[in-house]
């Protein structure tokens, strides 16, 4: 079917017309989608949150100007992307290159139905946000001992014991609050983290009272095996339509984990442009899996998100020809060599 499917395509998308040829492949799937659907269901939806302005830019050693920041995030809101993570509240001491979260937040054009959920590791952060005119904040927690210790410098019971602080502040506020597991399959210091120990972390942000959980592959080690394992896990103690997967790319298996997400009944799905970001405190975590790549393959799935591609590898190439660098997105690689 597959070869059929793809010989109804005009020959004439193979040729280079302004970044367009993809969007066949991309939607020509809708043949056999309808075969995959029948043997597993997959959500007619997924909601895809941005942290390209956040996790992707944290770990660049060379600061991006602000207005930099500023013009990828309405870029990113002007291809309906319906959340994009637009910086983090912590210690420019920590995070030089969130230094100008104030002057983010106040520069960036926000789009009605768009949320601009920023991080906020404590009070004092929130305080900050909520400041600066944040009305979605996310706190952070990881399944590892030893990566809590090395990245908040604080024990993962300490780490939700501080989160009590901001949960309270936010529900007097009405500000919702998603919650972050990290490591939630492998730890850079630690090794394999067991399923019940990243469900025991989720749980309690969930019932601190934070809507969405999302369980991070933070050094990209998971693979659709470990991933089945730790999802399983985590939905026996938290509803599977409140938690979200945020994949590194690092052993090539994002796309295949969250394929096994979405069959599992995930919806919700974290990624950043162009394949950027990484994380300061997990050395050899390679970027987050590209936006473009997954928006190319839950399009050709038959998944809508409502988010135009073309903008989006846009707001891609600009990024990178800012930062000098090659997109790590392989949709923006092949459909510039077309």
């Amino acid at each position: 079917m597959m070869a059929s499917a793809i010989r109804l395509i005009n020959r004439n998308i193979l040729r280079p017309r302004t970044g367009q040829q993809y969007l066949a492949f991309s939607s020509v799937i809708h043949v056999k989608t309808a075969g995959l659907r029948a043997g597993i269901a997959l959500p007619e939806k997924v909601k895809i949150v941005e942290v390209g302005p956040r996790d992707g830019l944290q770990n660049e050693k060379t600061v991006v100007p602000t207005e930099t920041k500023i013009n990828l995030i309405n870029m990113l809101s002007e291809s309906g992307l319906p959340a994009i993570e637009a910086t983090s509240f912590v210690s420019p001491k920590w995070v030089p290159q969130m230094a100008d979260q104030v002057e983010v937040m106040q520069g960036i054009s926000k789009k009605p139905g768009v949320s601009y959920p920023v991080l906020t590791p404590n009070l004092k952060g929130f305080q900050a946000a909520v400041k600066a005119g944040a009305s979605e904040v996310a706190i952070f927690g990881a399944a590892s001992e030893l990566f809590s210790k090395k990245n908040i410098n604080c024990s993962v019971e300490e780490s939700l014991q501080r989160f009590d602080d901001v949960m309270r502040a936010a529900k007097e506020a009405a500000v919702p609050v998603r919650g972050y597991v990290s490591c939630v399959v492998g730890c850079p210091y630690e090794g394999k983290v067991a399923p019940e120990k990243v469900a025991y972390v989720a749980k309690r942000l969930y019932s601190m009272g934070c809507y969405e959980i999302s369980l991070g592959d933070t050094i990209g080690v998971g693979t659709p095996g470990s991933m089945t394992e730790m999802l399983e896990a985590v939905s026996k103690e938290v509803p599977v339509s409140a938690l979200a997967v945020h994949c590194h790319d690092t052993y090539g298996q994002a796309l295949a984990n969250i394929l096994v997400a979405l069959q599992m009944g995930i919806s919700v799905v974290d990624s950043s442009v162009a394949g950027l970001g990484g994380c300061p405190y997990a050395q050899g975590a390679s970027g987050n899996v590209a936006t473009e790549d997954v928006v190319y393959m839950l399009h050709g799935l038959g998944i809508q998100t409502g988010v135009d591609l073309q903008k989006l590898m846009d707001a891609g190439a600009f990024i990178c020809r800012t930062l000098n660098r090659k997109t790590s997105s392989k949709v923006a690689q092949a459909t510039c060599k077309l």
